[in-house]
């Protein structure tokens, strides 16, 4: 006999924007297929709540901001956001066969510790820890809207007790900051000087994101408390006891 459990968290998938533009297929066949073998089982097991948890790169490149979730969704850039905006609208559909309380979360630029170490901020600490020089692709203009690990569960846990049906929410640090102002910010934390090396503009990059969280806040009582300086100074907190042990 199998039980079927209260609520379902949907967090697998495979990540990263860049690697998707090498093997879209895979991309497609893991988030896309895989969420729907999800929902499938959701279905099978009549399932009354599942949080999907998509991406802030399904709004692709924009210039108004902030980002909100009543935006059209035009022109994802990267088969990643493209996978991850087909699967918010597949679930839509089966929260419209089943009834369940579906809601999607779309969070932007997530950190903090134990975070993947092909991430910027993880890649730029070890390589101004260690001295190497850092690729930056652009001019370091590019901004992006950075939550801290403690905020995005925060709100993932308020989205998980709300019934609403079918709802999308943005989960963000509702603030900007610029590569280079990160790059500068990281090296404070480690009292380190970086050395930069400015590279072309990668293909799917956008150049800015920033979550408009007032449905989050109004819906979910949600509020994000942990600013970049103090995310990454905890952050590098974490990598430096981590390199102790061999972690990092």
């Amino acid at each position: 006999d199998r039980e079927a459990p209260s609520a379902v968290l949907h967090f697998a998938a495979r990540a990263g924007v860049r690697p998707s533009l090498r093997d879209p297929k895979l991309y497609e066949a893991t988030n896309g297929r895989g969420t729907l073998n999800i929902l499938e089982l959701c279905r099978e097991f009549k399932m009354s709540r599942l949080i999907y948890t998509s991406s802030s790169s399904v709004y692709g490149e924009r210039f108004n901001m902030p980002l909100r979730e009543t935006d059209p969704i035009m022109n994802p850039i990267s088969p990643y956001g493209a996978a991850k905006y087909a699967s918010e609208k597949m679930c839509q559909v089966y929260q419209s066969l089943t009834g369940m309380d579906l809601n999607v979360i779309r969070p932007f630029t997530v950190y903090g510790p134990r975070q993947r170490p092909d991430m910027a901020i993880f890649k730029f600490t070890r390589m101004i820890d260690r001295g190497l020089s850092i690729p930056l692709f652009g001019d370091g203009s590019t901004a992006r809207d950075y939550t801290f690990i403690s905020d995005f569960v925060d709100g993932v846990e308020k989205a998980l007790h709300f019934a609403g049906g079918f709802r999308i929410f943005n989960l963000g640090g509702s603030h900007s900051t610029r590569l280079i102002d990160l790059v500068h910010t990281i090296s404070k934390a480690l009292d380190k000087k970086p050395e930069i090396e400015f590279q072309p503009t990668q293909p799917g990059d956008v150049p800015l994101t920033l979550a408009d969280i007032s449905r989050a806040r109004d819906e979910l009582g949600y509020e994000p408390k942990i600013s970049v300086p103090e995310g990454i100074q905890r952050f590098v907190d974490w990598y430096r006891s981590s390199a102790q042990v061999g972690r990092a």
